[in-house]
């Protein structure tokens, strides 16, 4: 193939990749336009963009690149595009305006299609091409590798809408590159890219920049379907490949040798050759000039490959699978391409392997596996004549299992002391683990009958021990003999571990009795009354012969005797009991003169009544408002009314009141006038 058709197989990935829109980063403004097409900017001010392409372009071998770039309309736009190639990553990006995008990182290497006049910059004030590094547009700079020079050999406005068709040439051995614009040369200059920019790394991002400031236009860089052909292609024997070459300017190819090709007249004919061949194509470039491109068909042997195999992975354990040195290339099922690999997922893998152009594919299932585990949740001791519920976990959780007598239940209810255990197998290993529990049988406790004590004396409980076992009293001592000075329900705790019996004991603290009767017990004749004397945690006895809270006395004339007594003491009263003739009267004043002369000043009832039951009075002015109520006779009105005295005149009282006579109570009604005088 002639020189200027050597390309690299990488760049090669980079235009199967750009379909799926995965092969470049577009950065700050620009964005895929479709057809392999990237807006830098549109036509507004201060635009700024980048787009560098995924996989890099390599340094130590010839390129030459083909592509369109389009500088918008407006013949007073700006700014201009640079290509670049640069080793500062894929987001990258420089300054606006002037700098089109490039100034600003370094190392950088850049081919600068300048529309727009900057004379602070050196520019000649036509549309001009220019070729810089680092990140430098200064035209007198030191980072100036070629002078100015216009884009077209007329220097002619090429900011027209038009598609201008740009091609660049890497000659590695001559250390040579070449700038066409328009079918043009325009720029060769010879200069170690590779060592004096990039310190010798081959491998460098390449893509396009641009910008606008106050002046605009809308720019674009297309890249074509077959900018990068390569120069040899290989085909496994009994297999086919399309040959291809570069777009021709009048549409017509012409293929020789024929010999196994499906047509040779067309740009990307089938070739179907078992042995070696040399093909010629001869067509004209979009620069209507006759290219003859040379590609060379080489066969490769077909192979069988039988590398992975169904297997069980136990506890974590890869499948390490090693190509190396057997293969050229790999592909796995997830579009990965190592040549080791260590598969630990469960799943159904594929591989596909290449020896040159010649591929074979396998494919295995992997199981993953991990080794039984045995675990219990628990307790380990129960109580008397219950249980103890034990659940038993077993991973994985199809993992077979048993326990010592056969049951493959897993919770199970343990009621007896013993030693339990559970045998759990897979594919992978065997695990056995025991489990031991203990019934807790508590001996029963006794602390004595409930009892009574007198205040000031002690009572101490002493039950019987037993030993390594815990005692505890509720809300006292944590011991087992305990010694009582006050009233109360006492427990005693006897427990092992979460096991316990509790016994239980009243004690209740009581004074000497002490009761009292009145000096004169008075008793109307024909009277039923009833005297009553409680005393707590006492005994009463009347006339030293009845034994009761209360007697009942009925003209009944002499002396009364109680007596209370209980196991810490005795205690008696005596009263005298007169047989009374009984009567029940009020007398109701009816004047008085609240003048502060200390003379009749207030209204009292007075009443005659040996037994009152009840009393009621009510006092209305002559409106028939109340103005004063007493339940008792010996209340007296102050004559005031919330405070206020009252105003001189007459005023009504009712009275109603209750009183023995005769041995019945009688209820009498009265009611009267009040003169108020002041």
């Amino acid at each position: 193939m002639r020189f200027h058709t050597y390309y690299i197989a990488l760049l090669l990935l980079i235009l199967a990749n750009m379909a799926s829109a995965q092969s470049y980063f577009a950065n700050g403004d620009a964005r895929s336009i479709g057809g392999q097409c990237y807006e830098l900017t549109s036509a507004k001010n201060f635009q700024l963009g980048s787009v560098w392409y995924a996989d890099k372009i390599d340094l130590s071998r010839d390129f030459d690149l083909e592509f369109y770039l389009n500088f918008g309309s407006n013949d007073h736009g700006a700014d201009g595009i640079v290509f670049v190639l640069q080793t500062v990553g894929n987001r990258a990006i420089g300054g606006s305006g002037g700098g089109l995008g490039f100034d600003g990182f370094s190392p950088s290497f850049g081919v600068e299609f300048d529309t727009y006049y900057n004379p602070s910059s050196g520019d000649p004030n036509y549309d001009h091409i220019a070729i810089l590094k680092n990140g430098s547009i200064d035209h007198n700079g030191s980072q100036r590798l070629t002078s100015a020079k216009s884009a077209t050999s007329t220097r002619g406005n090429i900011e027209d809408g038009k598609d201008h068709l740009v091609r660049i040439r890497w000659e590695t051995d001559e250390q040579t590159i070449y700038v066409w614009f328009d079918c043009e040369l325009r720029h060769q200059l010879k200069y170690d890219i590779q060592g004096e920019i990039f310190d010798g790394t081959s491998e460098v991002f390449w893509g396009f920049t641009g910008a606008t400031g106050g002046a605009v236009n809308r720019q674009i860089a297309c890249l074509r379907d077959d900018i990068l052909i390569p120069d040899t292609i290989a085909i496994c024997k009994g297999g086919s490949k399309r040959l291809n070459t570069r777009e021709s300017s009048d549409g017509s190819y012409l293929w020789s040798p024929s010999t196994n090709l499906d047509n040779p007249t067309v740009q990307n004919p089938l070739c179907n050759t078992t042995t070696p061949m040399q093909y010629t194509v001869k067509y004209k470039d979009l620069c209507g000039e006759d290219e003859f491109d040379t590609i060379d068909v080489v066969i490769h042997q077909p192979f069988v490959m039988d590398e992975i195999k169904d297997s069980l992975l136990c506890d974590g354990r890869p499948y390490r699978v090693n190509l190396s040195g057997k293969y050229d290339s790999a592909r796995w099922e997830n579009n990965t391409r190592p040549l080791i690999r260590s598969l630990v997922n469960e799943g159904f893998y594929k591989l596909r392997t290449w020896k040159g152009a010649c591929y074979d594919d396998d494919s295995a299932t992997i199981t993953t596996l991990t080794s039984p585990t045995v675990s219990f949740t628990g307790d380990t001791v129960f109580c008397e004549n219950e249980s103890t519920q034990i659940e038993v976990t077993i991973s994985p959780d199809d993992t077979d299992f048993e326990w010592n007598d056969g049951s493959t239940d897993l919770t199970r209810n343990l009621e007896a002391t013993g030693s339990y255990f559970v045998t759990a197998k897979n594919a992978c290993n065997s695990a056995l683990r025991t489990f031991d529990v203990r019934e807790i049988i508590l001996s029963p406790i006794e602390i004595g009958n409930d009892t009574t004590g007198c205040f000031g004396d002690d009572i101490m409980l002493v039950p019987s021990v037993i030993p390594d076992k815990t005692y505890a009293w509720k809300h006292g001592p944590i011991t087992p003999s305990i010694t009582i000075s006050e009233s109360g329900r006492y427990i005693l705790t006897i427990s092992e571990k979460q096991c316990d019996l509790s016994d239980t004991i009243n004690i209740n603290f009581i004074e000497p009795p002490s009761i009292s009767l009145p000096d004169t017990v008075k008793l109307c004749k024909k009277e039923k009354l009833f005297v009553k004397r409680s005393v707590a945690d006492a005994s009463v006895i009347w006339q030293n012969a009845v034994v009761a809270d209360s007697i009942l006395l009925f003209n009944y004339e002499g002396p009364l005797v109680v007596k209370a007594s209980n196991k810490c003491g005795v205690d008696s009263a005596k009263s005298y009991v007169p047989l009374i003739d009984c009567y029940c009267r009020m007398f109701i004043p009816n004047a008085v003169s609240p003048n502060l002369d200390q003379l009749n000043e207030v209204f009292q009832p007075v009443a005659d009544c040996d037994k009152l039951k009840s009393y009621q009075l009510q006092v209305f002015n002559r409106w028939g408002q109340l103005v004063y109520t007493a339940d008792q006779p010996d209340k007296a009105w102050d004559m005031h009314i919330k405070g206020k005295p009252v105003p001189s005149g007459i005023y009504i009282w009712y009275v109603s009141y209750a009183g023995f006579e005769n041995g019945q109570v009688a209820r009498k009604h009265e009611k009267g006038t009040l003169h108020v005088l002041r």
